[in-house]
């Protein structure tokens, strides 16, 4: 798993959109960090026992790890919460 996310996942996403796209742009520098793969195997694992069906759990483990890694609020990247959209939009 550790290889195939480090030499194909990678590859594949900083490529998207084609050279010239704006998100080709942003994620020219995205770099697979995770040190080794126990580590990778065990992240799997955790996100493997997070109820994701019944909540906007998935942003909020985005917002989470964007604080992990002290980016939150520099990259211009935060979701709106889905009960924000259901009734803004409603």
């Amino acid at each position: 798993m550790y290889g195939i996310v480090d030499q194909h996942v990678f590859p594949f996403l900083r490529s998207l959109g084609g050279d010239d796209s704006t998100y080709a742009h942003h994620m020219k520098d995205a770099r697979f960090t995770i040190p080794t793969p126990a580590l990778l195997a065990k992240v799997v694992d955790l996100l493997d026992q997070v109820p994701m069906l019944e909540r906007d759990t998935k942003g909020d483990l985005y917002e989470y790890m964007l604080g992990k890694i002290a980016t939150a609020g520099t990259n211009g990247q935060f979701r709106t919460p889905r009960h924000i959209i259901r009734r803004w939009w409603n």
